[in-house]
């Protein structure tokens, strides 16, 4: 029983230890209840934004997003788009050159994923018009919506001079079953528990795949993250490497979250697996920076905080002490010769059994081959379906 101890011990101390390294968010959780949004000010600054989307057989949504984004307030000869068709099969390439798009087709099979679909647009955008023609690039995927002031708010906050700015994630299909709106609450509460308090303490935020801009003095040397979840890569080098990543809540945009289980716990297990992968190569950047950036010192901590594995260190802290007692409590009865199944409690063992089951996809991610795969978006709706897409007078105008 040796081993158990030792183990018991060894995860409270450090469980301790972590719940008192994170004691900071109940500060989080008070400002994001009791602060408002954050309204940056006017400005009549306008920057030049390049509009990159990475689109894999998105011909039923796409469309829907181009308009939303041609039907801004933000003045159109301001915003250039940019798409990158990975790996389609589909029409996707010819609706977004019919709707004035720049196209570029990617057909690379064995890196069909979103990071290095973005890298090779990046590369084509350097090479036929230079990254520095535009003062920031915008990424969206293909099933966003936008709201008809999200590149004007996004523009307020950019002007700040903030490296990231992160819009406000809502959902197009809440109302689909409780996956889907379980995905749009856990995007609404992370306003309140992570994005608006690290605004008001002028910390870090991150970036949850798409709805962000990035100041192009950032790509001078182009998109090299790849990994499974190329978000949280950015995100964690961006913060060990001293940028400021704003949260801007007025940029509103919609997306389409999934509604399928198998769907969702194959998307839950890329991004444990990617996010762990984020953490380990970039937390001695992140340490490094805590005692070296001032400031923005506790930007690092906070990413590192938000970046450690949580999800796998608690599944396999319930996978791995109630089974190990077991055994050896086994192993123990068998070698004295008196092996007394009848001394396990039952209730205790199916509450075990539960809980292992609980904490099954955490622990999954590490022996399984996570590969990233389109998810289906279907849900094909307009911005005027949503009751915002305003009148071509009345965008004129707010341009005025």
């Amino acid at each position: 029983m040796g081993i158990y101890n030792f183990l018991s011990r060894f995860f409270r101390g450090f469980h301790t230890g972590y719940v008192w390294a994170k004691k900071y968010k109940s500060l989080y959780l008070l400002l994001g209840l009791l602060a408002p949004a954050k309204k940056y000010p006017e400005t009549k600054n306008r920057h030049r934004y390049g509009i990159v989307v990475c689109a894999r057989n998105e011909e039923k949504v796409i469309g829907n997003l181009i308009d939303s984004i041609h039907k801004q307030s933000y003045l159109a000869e301001y915003m250039e788009i940019f798409v990158v068709a990975d790996n389609c099969s589909d029409a996707t390439a010819d609706i977004c050159r019919a709707k004035g798009c720049t196209v570029y087709e990617r057909n690379d099979p064995a890196h069909a994923r979103k990071g290095y679909a973005m890298r090779f647009l990046f590369e084509q955008i350097r090479r036929d018009r230079g990254l520095d023609s535009f003062d920031g690039y915008v990424v969206f995927d293909a099933d966003n919506l936008l709201h008809p002031n999200f590149m004007t708010e996004l523009n307020k906050a950019f002007d700040t001079g903030a490296g990231v700015v992160v819009g406000y994630r809502n959902t197009k299909n809440f109302d689909t079953n409780f996956i889907s709106a379980g995905y749009a609450i856990h995007f609404m509460a992370s306003v309140v528990t992570y994005h608006r308090p690290r605004v008001w303490l002028k910390s870090s935020t991150h970036i949850a795949g798409t709805g962000y801009v990035i100041a192009s003095r950032l790509l001078k040397d182009g998109w090299k993250y790849t990994c499974l979840t190329e978000d949280t890569q950015f995100t964690m080098n961006t913060v060990a490497a001293g940028e400021y990543i704003a949260f801007c809540e007025e940029a509103e945009f919609f997306d389409e979250q999934p509604y399928e289980l198998r769907v969702m716990a194959r998307q839950r297990i890329r991004w444990i697996k990617g996010r762990m992968y984020s953490f380990f190569s970039t937390c001695l950047n992140l340490i490094r920076g805590i005692f070296t950036k001032g400031w923005r010192g506790f930007a690092c901590y906070d990413m590192f905080c938000y970046g450690f594995p949580t999800s796998t260190y608690y599944g396999f802290r319930r996978l791995l002490i109630p089974p190990l007692k077991y055994i050896l409590s086994g192993l123990w009865a068998f070698a004295v010769g008196n092996l007394a199944i009848s001394q396990v409690d039952p209730a205790r063992s199916i509450k075990m059994w539960f809980s292992i089951v609980g904490s099954f996809l955490a622990v999954a991610a590490l022996f399984t081959r996570a590969q990233w795969k389109p998810i289906k978006h279907d849900a094909a709706i307009s911005i005027d379906e949503l009751g915002l897409g305003g009148s071509s007078s009345e965008r004129l105008q707010q341009q005025k």
